[in-house]
């Protein structure tokens, strides 16, 4: 293989010098924490918030969800998203309890109006157009319950 002589990109400054081009990459979301709750019959978690977005994925079973004081049936396949500082916590069904895979992540501020819109006094469901995020998330869940 012959040689080749490497080119270096750059541009001209004020002042007749010249400087390499460094791109600049944008700020990518973070993940700060990742589990699956392991929880039995009527389980109880008080109610309390995150510096992080987190996402939760109820992998099976039933429960209530409590969040900004009010609260929500979720079952098995409901994906739900929780703001920074939004108080949240609930409760799994006595006969068949949750089983809830989350995610907690940060945003970047200049992504943050972008991916997320505001909903007010309750959490973000998704519902829609998601069956390939619910299907990659039911197989985290069955990976980190392995």
């Amino acid at each position: 293989m012959a040689n080749r002589a490497v080119r270096r990109l750059s541009i001209p400054t004020g002042d007749g010098q010249t400087s390499l081009v460094v791109p600049r990459f944008p700020e990518l979301p973070s993940i700060r924490s990742i589990g699956l709750s392991q929880s039995g019959p009527a389980w109880t978690n008080a109610p309390h918030s995150h510096a992080e977005y987190e996402l939760h994925f109820v992998r099976r079973g039933k429960g209530t969800l409590t969040a900004q004081g009010r609260r929500f049936a979720v079952a098995s396949g409901d994906i739900y998203l929780f703001r920074p500082c939004e108080s949240h916590g609930g409760f799994t069904d006595a006969k068949d309890p949750a089983q809830v895979l989350y995610l907690a992540f940060t945003v970047p501020a200049a992504l943050r109006g972008e991916v997320f819109t505001s909903v007010q006094n309750k959490p973000l469901f998704l519902h829609e157009d998601v069956a390939e995020l619910r299907a990659s998330l039911r197989t985290l869940g069955d990976s980190l319950a392995a």
